[in-house]
């Protein structure tokens, strides 16, 4: 069974979904990150969500910017908020234990 793509979604793309790409790329799955605001780059797209099988979103600000944005996307994915906030730091312990948590429990 092939494991799910997985785009993980914080409100810069800079730590928390950086995080979780990383983390969960290194367990096996095809991973992106972006964030909501912020450099172009790292922003969310439509071709970011088309591609993905699963959006895992930090917080409930991030799903709702998805839902107004990006509307036909948001109505066909699967869309998961972990309610991590953001107070961690790019690979930061304590986030990674949080990821591992809330991301098995829900999807894996």
């Amino acid at each position: 069974m092939n494991k799910p793509k997985l785009l993980f979604v914080c409100n810069a793309g800079r730590q928390r979904s950086v995080t979780g790409r990383d983390l969960y790329e290194d367990k096996g799955y095809q991973t992106k990150s972006c964030g909501i605001r912020g450099d172009k780059h790292r922003c969310v797209t439509k071709e970011k969500l088309e591609w993905c099988d699963i959006i895992i979103v930090m917080e409930e600000e991030q799903r709702k910017f998805i839902a107004a944005e990006f509307p036909k996307e948001y109505l066909v994915k699967k869309i998961i908020t972990l309610d991590i906030h953001d107070i961690y730091k790019r690979n930061q312990e304590e986030l990674i234990e949080l990821l591992n948590k809330r991301v098995k429990i829900k999807c894996v």
